[in-house]
């Protein structure tokens, strides 16, 4: 599966991923740290790979009105 790691994603957690054969990027290698939470939805859209991320999206646009869409946000839950 293909996927664009938000800022809150570890690197060690990308690792993880990256060892299981999934294909993925994290904004930090892409230069894209300060990327909107809007604008990393379209980029995943636009490139049809799922978010994973620690915290909710704040999608800029609404789902209605994009073309099409990655479908998927991946949340990850924080264990104490």
């Amino acid at each position: 599966m293909r996927f664009l790691a938000d800022m809150g994603v570890a690197m060690r957690t990308v690792e993880w991923l990256r060892a299981q054969g999934h294909d993925v990027k994290h904004l930090r290698e892409e230069g894209l740290q300060r990327m909107p939470d809007g604008d990393i939805f379209l980029k995943a859209a636009t490139e049809n790979i799922a978010v994973v991320g620690a915290r909710p999206l704040l999608v800029a646009a609404p789902l209605a009105q994009l073309e099409k869409s990655a479908g998927l946000f991946v949340g990850l839950a924080h264990r104490n």
